[in-house]
């Protein structure tokens, strides 16, 4: 038996709990095509939101990859625009409000020609 979606969601900060819920959504509107995925294991590696599960196809494990892309740009504290950033060997995806590293929010943020 795989996670629920609840178990899934502890799994990682609650920003990231929407990201969850499309994943889960997209399976239970195809019960025909996704009865047998399971839900193995819910992490953050990297800063990013890993899904990893069985039973899926190629769509799915594309919808998978979409959200751990979106999950980087993502706060997983809040939910909030974020970005990730490396302090002392660990990503975290974080917003402005959450990082607790030093500040080098001065930097534009992934490139999208913005600065926080």
């Amino acid at each position: 038996m795989g996670l629920s979606r609840e178990e899934a969601q502890v799994c990682v900060g609650p920003g990231w709990a929407s990201l969850i819920d499309r994943f889960y959504g997209h399976v239970e509107d195809n019960p025909r095509i996704y009865k047998d995925v399971n839900v193995l294991q819910v992490k953050e590696k990297f800063g990013t939101l890993r899904i990893y599960f069985s039973g899926g196809d190629a769509f799915l494990d594309g919808i998978e990859c979409t959200l751990g892309w979106w999950s980087g740009t993502i706060c997983e504290t809040c939910g909030a625009l974020g970005q990730i950033n490396t302090w002392r060997g660990w990503d975290k995806t974080q917003c402005k409000d959450h990082w607790d590293g030093p500040m080098r929010w001065e930097r534009t943020l992934l490139g999208s020609g913005f600065s926080v």
